[in-house]
C-alpha cells in the first residue's frame, strides 16, 4: 500500500511538472507571436505581421491636400553645395548653408476669401530634402488663387522665446544672446583677391522696426480647384541670387559677416522677399 501511494505521489508530481512546462511554453508562444504580429508603421504604409506573408495596408492621403514643393536655385541653375556661382556684381561664391522660415500661411480663394492656417511654421533647409516639401492636409475645398506667407517668424513667437518643433533652438536658427529667431541665413565662401575661400555669413533676424527681418510674401497664380479628387502640388522656386539684388545692391564683400539686426540686414531682407516664385501647378489623383 505504501509503495502504491508513493507511486501515486510520484505520478502527480510528474503531471504537475508537465503542466508547468506546458503553461510556460504557451506564454512564450504568446509573447513571441505578438512580437511577430506587431504593427510596423511607415510613411503612408502600415505593415501588419512579419510571418509568413505580411499584410500591407496603404494609408490614404488626407483630403483635400495641398503640397508646396520648394526648389532651390541660383539664377537658372539648381542650387548645389560646393559649386561656385556668380552673382549680379561679379562675385563668385558657394553656398554651404541656406535656411529660412516660412510661417503664418494664408490661403486665398476666389481672389478675395482669406483662410489663415493656424500653427504653420516651417524651417526650409537646403541640407534636408524633406524640409522642402510642405504638406497642408484637410484644407478647405474651393478655387485657390494665391498664398500669402511670412519669410521669418512673427513677432509674437519671437517675444515668446525659444520653442519646440520647427522653432526648436537646436536647429540653429535662434539667437540665444538676443532672444529672437534668425528669419533666414546663407553661408559659404567667396573669392576675394588671391583668397578663394574667404568666408561669408549672412544671418538676417530681428522682429522690430526699423530692422525687422520678417517679410510678407504673396504668391498669386491661375485659379486652381482644390478638392478631394486630386492632390494639388505647387512648385515654388527659391532663388538665392535675389539676396544680392533688387531692390537693393548687396555685395558679399561689403559686409561678409553679420548676425544682428541692422540697416544692411534689413536691406538683404528686402531683397529675399522676392526670392519665391511659382513655377508650376500640377494635379495628381489620390
Amino acid at each position: 500500500m505504501v509503495t502504491f501511494v508513493g507511486l501515486m505521489n510520484t505520478g502527480l508530481l510528474i503531471l504537475k511538472t508537465r503542466l508547468v512546462f506546458s503553461l510556460i511554453a504557451i506564454c512564450l508562444m504568446f509573447v513571441f507571436g505578438c512580437s511577430k504580429d506587431a504593427e510596423i508603421t511607415e510613411r503612408n504604409v502600415i505593415v501588419i505581421g512579419r510571418n509568413p506573408t505580411p499584410e500591407v495596408v496603404v494609408v490614404a492621403d488626407p483630403k483635400p491636400l495641398l503640397i508646396l514643393q520648394l526648389n532651390h536655385i541660383a539664377g537658372n541653375q539648381p542650387l548645389e553645395f560646393d559649386t561656385y556661382y556668380t552673382n549680379q556684381w561679379g562675385e563668385q561664391f558657394t553656398v554651404d548653408v541656406f535656411r529660412y522660415y516660412l510661417s503664418n500661411l494664408v490661403l486665398i480663394y476666389d481672389s478675395a476669401t482669406r483662410m489663415p492656417l493656424p500653427e504653420t511654421y516651417f524651417l526650409v533647409d537646403q541640407g534636408k530634402t524633406t524640409s522642402r516639401t510642405i504638406r497642408l492636409p484637410h484644407i478647405p475645398e474651393g478655387k485657390l488663387t494665391g498664398i500669402e506667407l511670412l519669410i521669418g517668424v512673427d513677432a509674437a513667437r519671437n517675444y515668446s522665446g525659444a520653442q519646440m518643433g520647427a522653432l526648436d533652438p537646436v536647429l540653429g536658427m535662434f539667437w540665444t544672446w538676443n532672444s529672437g529667431y534668425i528669419m533666414a541665413k546663407i553661408e559659404g565662401s567667396y573669392k576675394k583677391g588671391n583668397n578663394p575661400n574667404a568666408i561669408y555669413m549672412w544671418h538676417c533676424g530681428g522682429y522690430d522696426l526699423p530692422y525687422s527681418g520678417i517679410r510678407t510674401v504673396k504668391l498669386s497664380f491661375p485659379q486652381t480647384v482644390v478638392d478631394t479628387l486630386q492632390r494639388t502640388i505647387i512648385d515654388i522656386n527659391a532663388d538665392v541670387m535675389e539676396w544680392f539684388n533688387s531692390p537693393n545692391k548687396a555685395r558679399i564683400d561689403s559686409i561678409p559677416v553679420f548676425n544682428d539686426p541692422s540697416a544692411f540686414s534689413s536691406m538683404v531682407a528686402d531683397n529675399y522677399a522676392d526670392m519665391l516664385t511659382v513655377k508650376a501647378i500640377t494635379k495628381t489623383p489620390f
